[in-house]
């Protein structure tokens, strides 16, 4: 290990335990603290104890599940590293609480992250899953505003291939989705999506990859969703079965001249081999139906679940992707992945062929943050000389 690799390790080291800290609210719920109480005084609260043992005794506990109507919110952040943003600091918080009086309630969550990088990129966003008292209605939903200096090659395998296509330029992108599920039967679920989009490229150093698509653009879309899902909870499952298709329509206003619309089925299965061990598989495939897609839609190869290609360097009008991978609980919180997998951006099924695979393999680090919720570090490796570090927050899918 280099002396500045070594450097940089301890810098994250210290500066993931600088920013730790947890909070919990409690629901309708007074706490007080009377004389004869102070002799219960838990050893982290008692005078004289420096910030590393608070920290310490902050992540013994953060893992495990509070009593039901508490508002269970704790914070972490650190550095990282990525092609695309190169060193930033992520912070974010996490969430999990159920109703009040509902001890059997599904678990529902709430992440608030952002991330500032020395490249001059931000984001900033929310995403989680909510369940209704009565555990039948579900609303999940996302929301995000990020400004990144990217690359784009252009709409089409052929042309992302061409290293000189390669074209710089500042992408910014909003984004909220709401999804309102309803559960038909013990695990099926069907409901309404909206969804809001905003697109533009800043500043590009060439037009030439946008030939034929605005480089800004504004889309409203809406429309339903139907699943069958039996996995034991939502963000680290260890068994169960998700099954989903979506479409979404998004009508001819706003910035665009024709309507259009986007299709997506994704299957994935989660079953337990031996102690500790997951195998996860998931099949994806996205297809858009119109003339005129914009180019931030079109289904795309993005780097968080076909982990190693650089985010939507390879997008078309239609996107497939199967993975495979094997998650291993190793010690308390720690744990590894490694997967495998293999994608490909097409404009129509009758091109599908096997120079236009896309495959991907890596490994990743995985530490429990909260019960069930991971942060995440992994490094894929591509083709065409691809790679990649992702930190993110829980499993890929």
């Amino acid at each position: 290990m280099s002396q500045q690799t070594a450097k940089y390790l301890r810098a994250t080291a210290l500066q993931l335990l600088m920013l730790c800290g947890s909070t919990t609210i409690c629901g309708q719920e007074t706490v007080e603290l009377r004389e004869h109480d102070t002799d219960t005084i838990s050893s982290s609260d008692k005078p004289g104890r420096n910030i590393i043992s608070r920290i310490g005794d902050y992540f013994k506990d953060s893992n495990q599940e509070k009593e039901p109507g508490k508002f269970d919110l704790s914070f972490i952040g650190g550095q990282h590293y990525s092609k695309e943003t190169q060193f930033g600091l992520g912070i974010l918080a996490a969430g999990l609480y159920r109703p009040v009086g509902h001890p059997e309630a599904p678990v529902s969550n709430v992440t608030l992250y952002s991330d500032f990088a020395t490249v001059g990129s931000y984001l900033v966003g929310i995403r989680g899953n909510h369940y209704m008292k009565n555990s039948r209605i579900r609303l999940d939903y996302k929301a995000y505003f990020y400004s990144v200096p990217s690359y784009f090659w252009g709409v089409g395998f052929d042309e992302e291939v061409i290293d000189d296509n390669k074209t710089k330029y500042k992408k910014r992108q909003a984004q909220f989705i709401v999804e309102l599920k309803y559960r038909a039967g013990n695990a099926f679920y069907i409901g309404p999506i909206l969804e809001f989009d905003y697109f533009s490229a800043v500043k590009p150093q060439s037009l030439t990859p946008w030939t034929g698509y605005p480089v800004t653009t504004y889309s409203y879309g809406i429309g339903a969703a139907v699943s069958y899902d039996t996995r034991d909870n939502l963000t680290a499952p260890k068994s169960g079965v998700m099954l989903m298709a979506k479409s979404v329509g998004y009508p001819a206003i706003a910035s665009h001249s024709s309507a259009f619309g986007i299709t997506t089925l994704e299957a994935c299965n989660y079953q337990s081999l031996w102690k500790g061990a997951t195998l996860a598989s998931r099949a994806y495939l996205s297809m858009a139906h119109g003339k005129k897609i914009p180019w931030g839609l079109l289904p795309a190869v993005s780097g968080e679940t076909l982990r190693g290609y650089y985010g939507r360097r390879f997008c078309d009008k239609n996107e497939i992707e199967i993975l495979l991978e094997l998650r291993q609980h190793v010690w308390r919180r720690n744990g590894v992945v490694a997967w495998v997998g293999a994608g490909e951006v097409f404009p129509e099924f009758k091109r599908l062929t096997m120079r236009r695979i896309l495959p991907s393999f890596g490994v990743g680090y995985r530490w429990e943050f909260k019960k069930n919720i991971n942060i995440r570090l992994d490094y894929g490796i591509g083709r065409f000389h691809e790679s990649n570090f992702i930190f993110s927050i829980n499993e890929a899918f």
